[in-house]
């Protein structure tokens, strides 16, 4: 092989392209080719290899309900850690003068502030579990 430059780089770099995008289209994918680094007898290059599997072309199972509808079911059942499920429906007051606030469900994948309680006016506000156990005097 001859000596690298700058100029023989591109020529290479077009030929791996070609090469790769092949084999990519075979394994339904497609490729991104990054920078390439080159000394006068290497050269490195930064080849990404992206899957085109797309989520809503998963087969339906047996229950005759995707994957994504199953995942947001358990997520949206799931009762978050230090909460209870009878305090779905609870109210509370948030100080002697506070308007009712009454707990309508929980949030799973939330990482602190897992419970969501709606004023008599409709307006929604998230609790930790922490603060709800003192509210309800638990």
């Amino acid at each position: 092989m001859a000596k690298i430059t700058r100029k023989n780089l591109n020529k290479h770099r077009v030929e791996l392209q070609t090469l790769l995008s092949k084999y990519a289209k075979k394994h339904n994918m497609t490729i991104d080719v990054g920078r390439i680094t080159f000394t006068t007898d290497s050269f490195r290059f930064k080849a990404e290899f992206v899957n085109d599997f797309r989520a809503d072309e998963l087969p339906l199972i047996e229950t005759e309900r995707s994957a994504a509808e199953i995942k947001r079911h358990l997520n949206n059942t799931q009762t978050p850690v230090g909460c209870k499920e009878e305090w779905i429906g609870q109210t509370f007051r948030t100080s002697p003068r506070g308007g009712l606030h009454t707990i309508t469900k929980f949030r799973p994948n939330a990482s602190k502030n897992v419970v969501v309680a709606e004023t008599e006016r409709g307006t929604k506000y998230v609790w930790s579990a922490a603060e709800i156990k003192n509210y309800l005097g638990v």
